[in-house]
């Protein structure tokens, strides 16, 4: 009987049909028969409007199929894992013969008296809820745009503010201008840019089938990115809005360059994806055969509802504030997409020059999932979507884990950003710190392979990569492989020639790389101790500062590189309470350090509703030393955490959603001004965000 089963399960694995006479019935086979692809990232640029519409229906199908197969593969791995139900002593409808039913500001002239954004690039300049220049505070809050002034003794005066649309997420401040980002709702924007909506199938779904989207995209799909006459700080202006059928990502600024990255959805292309199929009160043969047959008329249903789109309803729409006409977020001929596609949507890079900003702009857009954004000073990257790469690779579509890479010229023209190259890297990047531009050469650091469930299936490695840019092509000149194996990356750092990765998956090793030779990095020294860190900041040349996590509690932890080799921990510290958290966990932003005193500002909340304010820490080689704690009253839950901290001459600043609190440095329990920017997050209790 063994051999029996066992013939029978490998027929039906290689895809074939088995009859067995006793009952004369056909097996369903057990796997959906996926076929890899070696995946191509070098992207090709569009000549018509026409290659586009082509280009993204195959990028819609391919994704779809890899969304359902992958569901469909798991249900039939669920029926295998229940085998036995029918197996020759089973007796339904299949053995008897019967038929189966089928339902179916960081600005180059501050004077280091006070704190800019924390950015990863020198002169490389990321919007932020909250921006100063010294004298004024720019901040963000509710939909409105508020410019609080600070004298030296650290008192706090509203000095103008003006309503803009939507939500403003983050801002510019560049000379008598800020540039500030909004997600709008579909009700905020005119019909001339709605989206249109995503196909629906109510008679699809039997009795025993559901079906749904993916859910990829979420939040808002519109974008404003509004200029602010600030040359009168006691009445801001709108000088000019664009509203994109697209939502925000990411920023950089260089000088008068500004580059914005939105990603469009394309509804028309997003189709049903969710598929599940209740087979549990079925036999494993009719339970395959059922699910089987909801895949490919799935399958089938979507691949006809794609190929009826028309190019107007996959081209995302803008609309300029001074009014003109409706155009397209971005001219077919400047759409690029991989030669594999990588998923649907449009990831476009927006440039403005903030010198001239009322000028026309090109704008450039790459199809699939929007993945990370790094700039240097020169150039900025775009990645592959880092949940799309592993997908692929899991579902079996993709032969290799591995993220394109999409170099841009931001140097040349202010005005727009130029396609250089494309690279290839092995596996997928956790943010944007595992990618550092440096001499020329792009270093990147990443994961590939699964955990697993299991200790034997854990497949996890880590590699860094260095690139280097030949014609169009970003050519892989130097790797280190089997970097922490079964573990992944959860913080990674790049600084100057020095390199630095955490991973983790039951300790916490900080490994130190050289890269003076970027052809050939080299893994110098490890640490290893509990927890795990997900930010990394430097600290003059033999120090290192990380935030992250252990026994349930955030901490900060400093470590000596004096012996580069030889990585030593120097102390550790858990934040006061076990309920405290600090958003510089997963936002570099909120971590604010004066490299001149050691002083290093952490907004903190505490997650049982009882305190938010702002850490004050001293740092030395020796040791971190807890100063003091300026709270700023209220809870979380009533006028939202404190987001950002900042050192303004003397004084420390606290920025949240209700409000803004100054204290000495010295003492920062001695409040000594605070003023309220948003009184609807202070009277409507639950009103927060991060």
């Amino acid at each position: 009987m063994d051999i029996l089963r066992r013939i029978v399960r490998a027929t039906s694995q290689m895809g074939g049909i088995l009859l067995l006479c006793a009952g004369c019935y056909e097996v369903a086979p057990t796997d959906r028969n996926i076929q890899p692809v070696e995946v191509n990232h070098a992207l090709v640029q569009m000549d018509s409007c026409e290659q586009y519409l082509d280009y993204a229906k195959e990028t819609a199908i391919q994704r779809m199929r890899v969304l359902i197969e992958r569901q469909c593969q798991q249900m039939l791995d669920g029926v295998s894992d229940n085998d036995g139900w029918d197996w020759i002593n089973g007796v339904d409808e299949e053995t008897s013969g019967g038929d189966v039913d089928g339902d179916a500001d960081a600005d180059a002239d501050g004077d280091g008296t006070f704190s800019e954004t924390n950015v990863q690039e020198e002169g490389v300049d990321e919007a932020d809820i909250v921006k100063t220049d010294g004298e004024h505070i720019y901040a963000l809050s509710g939909n409105g745009f508020v410019i609080v002034s600070i004298d030296e003794a650290g008192n706090l005066t509203e000095v103008g503010r003006t309503k803009l649309d939507g939500n403003p997420v983050e801002l510019f401040i560049y000379g008598d201008l800020a540039v500030v980002f909004s997600g709008l709702e579909d009700w905020e924007v005119p019909d001339a840019i709605a989206l249109p909506d995503a196909p629906q199938y109510p008679d699809f779904d039997g009795p025993d089938i559901d079906i749904d989207f993916d859910g990829s995209w979420y939040g808002s799909w519109y974008t404003a990115v509004q200029i602010v006459d600030i040359s009168d700080k006691t009445a801001p202006a709108l000088s000019r809005s664009t509203m994109y059928a697209g939502r925000y990502v990411s920023s950089r600024r260089v000088s008068n360059a500004l580059r914005t990255v939105l990603s469009s959805p394309l509804p028309a292309l997003e189709v049903p994806t969710m598929l599940y199929v209740d087979y549990w009160d079925m036999s494993a043969n009719k339970a395959r055969k059922r699910i089987h047959e909801a895949c490919d008329a799935l399958i089938a249903k979507n691949i006809e509802t794609i190929n009826a789109v028309t190019v107007d309803a996959i081209m995302p729409k803008k609309l300029v504030s001074d009014g003109q006409a409706a155009e397209p977020i971005v001219q077919c001929g400047n759409i690029l997409g991989p030669k594999t596609p990588a998923g649907t949507g449009l990831v476009t890079v927006a440039s403005l020059d903030l010198d001239t900003p009322l000028v026309q702009q090109t704008d450039v857009s790459v199809v699939g999932q929007e993945g990370l954004v790094y700039a240097s000073p020169t150039s900025l990257y775009l990645t592959t979507a880092r949940d799309y790469a592993f997908e692929a690779w899991d579902s079996g579509f993709w032969v290799d884990e591995t993220s394109g890479i999409y170099k841009f010229d931001i140097e040349s023209t202010p005005s727009q950003a130029v396609y250089l190259a494309t690279g290839v890297a092995q596996g997928r990047m956790l943010n944007q710190f595992c990618l550092s531009e440096h001499n020329g050469f792009l270093r990147v650091a990443t994961t590939t392979g699964s955990a697993g469930w299991w200790e034997d299936g854990n497949s996890l490695e880590n590699h860094l990569i260095v690139f280097e840019q030949t014609a169009a092509d970003l050519s892989v000149v130097g790797q280190i492989d089997g970097i922490g194996p079964q573990e992944e990356i959860y913080a990674a750092r790049f600084l100057g020639d020095r390199g630095f990765m955490v991973t983790f998956f039951e300790t916490d090793p900080l490994f130190t790389f050289d890269l003076t030779d970027p052809r050939n990095p080299k893994v110098v020294g490890e640490w290893q101790g509990p927890g795990f860190s997900t930010y990394l900041h430097p600290y003059g040349e033999n120090l290192l500062i990380s935030v992250g996590w252990e026994d349930g509690r955030t901490n900060i932890s400093l470590y000596n590189l004096s012996n580069f080799a030889l990585p030593t921990l120097v102390e550790r510290q858990q934040l006061p309470f076990y309920s405290y958290e600090t958003t510089a966990l997963y936002e570099h932003k909120a971590f604010t350090f004066n490299p001149e005193t050691g002083e290093l500002l952490l907004p903190f909340y505490d997650w049982e509703g009882e305190d938010t304010g702002v850490l004050i820490y001293d740092i030395s080689e020796a040791n971190i030393g807890l100063r003091g704690t300026l709270a700023m009253g209220g809870t979380p839950e009533g006028e939202g955490p404190a987001r950002r901290a900042m050192y303004n001459g003397p004084n420390v600043v606290g920025v949240s959603a209700c409000r803004i609190t100054s204290a000495p440095l010295v003492d920062p329990t001695q409040v000594i001004s605070t003023l309220a920017i948003y009184e609807d997050a202070c009277d409507f209790p639950g009103w927060w965000y991060f």
